[in-house]
C-alpha cells in the first residue's frame, strides 16, 4: 500500500472514531448543569420565605434566586438569597420585593454549572481523541 493510501485510511479511521465519539445535541441527556429549578413557597413572613428543596445539595446559604408569580406568566415579585438550610427546607431573605409575598408564588434557583474537568463528556472526548490519534499513528507507521 502506498503512503497516500495509508494516510487516507488513517484519516478515514480518525473521522469514523470522531463521528462515533461525538456527543449528540445533549438536550435530552444532559442540560450542562444550567437548568432552573422551581420550588413551591410553603411559608411567608414579612422578610423571609420558606421553601422545600429535597435532595438539592448544591443549594446552600448565600445562593441567589427569584420569586415569581406563575399565574402572571412568571412575573418577578422579588429576589431571594438563601439564609440557611435545615433538612429539606430552606429559608431565604426577600429583597427587591415588588408585591407582598404569598405561598402562591414559586422560588426559582439556577443550579451552578459543573466545571469542565468534572464532566464525563470532556473525558469521553479525551479518550476518543487518544484512540483516534493512536489509530492514525499506527496506520501511518504500519504503512512504511
Amino acid at each position: 500500500m502506498t503512503s497516500s493510501g495509508v494516510r487516507r485510511r488513517a484519516a478515514a479511521v480518525a473521522l469514523g472514531l470522531a463521528a462515533v465519539a461525538a456527543p449528540g445535541s445533549g438536550a435530552a441527556a444532559h442540560d450542562g448543569g444550567h437548568g432552573d429549578r422551581r420550588y413551591a413557597i410553603v411559608g411567608v413572613t414579612d422578610s423571609t420565605v420558606t421553601f422545600l428543596a429535597p435532595g438539592e445539595r448544591w443549594l446552600r446559604a448565600g445562593s441567589y434566586g427569584i420569586a415569581v408569580d406563575p399565574r402572571q406568566r412568571d412575573a418577578l415579585v422579588g429576589r431571594l438569597r438563601v439564609l440557611h438550610r435545615s433538612g429539606d427546607s430552606s429559608v431565604a431573605l426577600v429583597t427587591g420585593q415588588t408585591t407582598r409575598m404569598s405561598t402562591d408564588y414559586i422560588a426559582i434557583f439556577r443550579r451552578p454549572s459543573t466545571p469542565t474537568l468534572r464532566q464525563r463528556s470532556f473525558w469521553g472526548g479525551v479518550a476518543a481523541g487518544a484512540v483516534a490519534g493512536a489509530a492514525a499513528a499506527l496506520a501511518i507507521v504500519g504503512g512504511r
